[in-house]
């Protein structure tokens, strides 16, 4: 048996194969087998190299140890919520967090930088390429010289696939989540923690209120 965190009940259960009579091959050519989730019985899909034929079904005899698993689907997905920020930087941002779910890598960093440059447009920030922008957020205030670095290892990174030059990039796993982070840094600065302040201010009795 092999296990792995469902992505409907966010458990790390033992995942039960089960048993088929037509199995399908993905477009990298690894066998999709379903298998139930051992807490609560949906169905999560292990894309492996190999398969053992036994009678008329196909059995999975596969430990998650010997690399027979290449990836699963669907992944869990684990996005925050960004009621306060604009709908138009909230979306996509959301998307980048779906992107990296299903190993989609290069989409969601891509996608990442991008909310990044909307972001400095929403705040006024239009001149220039993104390079140029960052380094504005920071001189007009809007952002810190740390989280200016970070938006520039952003920016870096996915500089070359803006530029379709994808040969020369290769992200891993540990990069988008990076990526995902400071995404995530840049709107919670700019829009969900302000917003939360100003309710704080404004609606709990008991928080001092700033002289006038």
């Amino acid at each position: 048996m092999t296990a792995r965190i469902c992505w409907n009940c966010g458990v790390h259960a033992q995942m039960h194969g089960m048993q088929l009579a037509s199995p399908r091959k993905d477009p990298w050519h690894n066998w999709a087998i379903p298998m139930q989730c051992g807490h609560c019985g949906d169905i999560n899909v292990a894309h492996v190299s190999s398969v053992y034929e036994q009678s008329s079904h196909v059995y999975t005899q596969f430990m998650e140890e010997d690399g027979s698993i290449a990836s699963w689907h669907p992944n869990r997905l684990d996005a925050p919520d960004f009621p306060d920020t604009p709908r138009e930087i909230a979306e996509p941002a959301h998307e980048a967090y779906v992107a990296s779910s299903n190993y989609a890598l290069r989409a969601s960093i891509l996608m990442a930088r991008g909310v990044l440059e909307a972001i400095c447009k929403d705040h006024g920030v239009t001149k220039g390429q993104l390079f140029q922008k960052i380094d504005a957020m920071e001189s007009e205030g809007h952002i810190t010289k740390s989280l200016k670095n970070a938006a520039h290892a952003v920016r870096d990174l996915g500089n070359d696939m803006a530029h379709g030059d994808f040969v020369k990039t290769d992200p891993t796993e540990a990069q988008a989540k990076q990526v995902l982070a400071i995404m995530r840094l840049f709107i919670e600065q700019l829009y969900e923690q302000p917003a939360q302040t100003a309710r704080l201010l404004g609606e709990d009795p008991d928080v001092p209120q700033p002289e006038a």
